[in-house]
C-alpha cells in the first residue's frame, strides 16, 4: 500500500472516494476508463472480490483518436479528478484515491513531475495532456487530500478491471470504420 493513506479501520470504509482508471489501445487509437466507488476499506482496494468493491458511485469512459496507451492513462486520472471534483462535496468527503496500474502516470503525477520542472520539461512527452492533469490535481489537492495507489493491472482487482473493461468497450461502441468516419478527437461517455 502506498504511503499515505489513512489507516484502516472500520469507521474509515465511507469517508473516501476510490477511483480505479485504466486504458486500453487499439493502434492509432487509445480508449480511457474510470470507475468510483465508495466504501472500500484501505486493505480491500486491490480486492479481487467483488463483495468488497464498495458502492457504485460513477463511471465514464471515453476514446482518443491517434492516441497511445500511455495518453490513454493520463486522461483516465484527468476525467476521474474532474468527476471527483463534483463528487467528493456532494459526498461530503475530503479524501480521495486514485488506483491505477499505470506507473508511468502514478509517477507522472506525482513524482517526476519536480524534476520534468527542474529540467524545464526539456524531453518530456505528452505534455499537452500532462499540463491538465496537474492543473486539475493542483486545484483539488487545495481542498481535498489526493492519495495514490499502483496496483498491476490483469490480476483480477475487481475495479481496475472493471475500468479496463470500460476503456476496451470503446472501440466496441466505435468500430474502426465509424471512427474513420467521425473524425473526433474526444468520445466521452460519461
Amino acid at each position: 500500500m502506498e504511503a499515505g493513506l489513512p489507516k484502516t479501520d472500520r469507521t474509515l470504509r465511507m469517508t473516501w472516494l476510490v477511483a480505479y482508471t485504466d486504458a486500453s489501445c487499439r493502434s492509432p487509437d487509445s480508449a480511457w476508463g474510470y470507475l468510483i466507488v465508495k466504501g472500500v476499506a484501505t486493505e480491500d482496494l486491490d480486492t479481487k472480490d467483488p463483495a468488497k468493491i464498495g458502492e457504485f458511485v460513477g463511471q465514464g469512459h471515453g476514446l482518443l483518436e491517434n492516441a497511445t496507451n500511455n495518453q490513454g492513462e493520463v486522461t483516465a486520472i484527468l476525467r476521474a479528478l474532474i468527476r471527483l471534483k463534483r463528487e467528493l462535496p456532494a459526498h461530503k468527503m475530503d479524501h480521495c484515491v486514485i488506483v491505477a496500474d499505470s506507473l508511468y502516470a502514478i509517477n507522472g503525477l506525482t513524482i517526476w513531475r519536480t524534476a520534468w520542472e527542474r529540467r524545464k520539461f526539456v524531453g518530456v512527452k505528452n505534455l499537452q495532456f500532462w499540463h491538465p492533469l496537474w492543473d486539475v490535481f493542483d486545484q483539488m489537492s487545495e481542498k481535498y487530500c489526493i492519495s495514490t495507489l499502483h496496483v498491476r493491472g490483469h490480476q483480477g482487482i475487481v475495479g481496475n478491471e472493471y475500468a479496463d473493461s470500460l476503456s476496451r468497450s470503446m472501440f466496441s461502441l466505435f468500430p474502426k470504420a465509424e471512427r474513420n468516419k467521425l473524425k473526433a478527437n474526444l468520445w466521452t461517455t460519461e
